[in-house]
């Protein structure tokens, strides 16, 4: 069966990034849109077909500076539908892990960062545009934007054990800018769980 996946800059690469799907290795690289949770959820659902072995774990690296909510979530929300049906799915963060990324960490059964990688955290912003909005139409944005805010926000407050009035504190009107070593005592129990120099998953290539 014929399996054609198109993704950010990577369609050169497809023959190799099968070959690590069905390794249980995924890329989340780039802007979080639709595009990125379509071939993310594809991607995962063609590997449950066609790999057997149910007990290796899988891997996510994600490098990313975040993106629209509602895509992120549907990359959490995939996440979680392994885990909870019992997969280890390990997320490596590398380079610039911010804002919707660093919510979809949170889904990981176990997250990991390269030393050198950033996290971004800030709250729910609505992008810049040049068509004008009635007032009522501002307050309804404003509203549904608040509401995917306490949703993304309760994610990562409820993984790291940060609570949620003090995570919106910390994160109010600027980006909260953090390296791998204060994202792994950011709460009670980190943004990550471990630094590493070298992945783990390098065992098994």
């Amino acid at each position: 069966m014929a399996f054609t996946r198109r993704m950010v800059a990577l369609d050169s690469n497809t023959d190799k990034l099968e070959f690590l799907i069905t390794k249980g290795i995924f890329f989340l690289l780039g802007y979080v849109d639709q595009r990125m949770a379509s071939v993310f959820g594809l991607d995962v659902f063609y590997m449950l077909a066609t790999v057997e072995d149910k007990t290796r774990p899988i891997w996510i690296i994600i490098d990313s500076p975040g993106g629209e909510l509602t895509s992120g979530l549907a990359i959490y929300d995939t996440i979680r539908i392994l885990v909870k049906s019992g997969r280890t799915v390990n997320i490596l963060a590398m380079g610039d892990v911010s804002s919707m990324a660093g919510c979809i960490m949170q889904a990981g059964s176990r997250r990991y960062a390269l030393p050198s990688t950033q996290f971004g955290v800030h709250q729910a912003r609505i992008g810049p545009s040049d068509e004008k909005t009635e007032v009522n139409e501002m307050k309804d944005n404003a509203r549904e934007l608040d509401r995917l805010n306490d949703i993304v926000l309760g994610l990562i407050s409820g993984r790291t054990g940060m609570p949620m009035k003090e995570l919106k504190r910390k994160s109010k009107k600027t980006d909260l800018n953090l390296n791998a070593q204060e994202a792994l005592s950011f709460g009670p129990h980190g943004l990550i769980d471990e630094i590493t120099e070298v992945p783990p998953f390098l065992s098994i290539l």
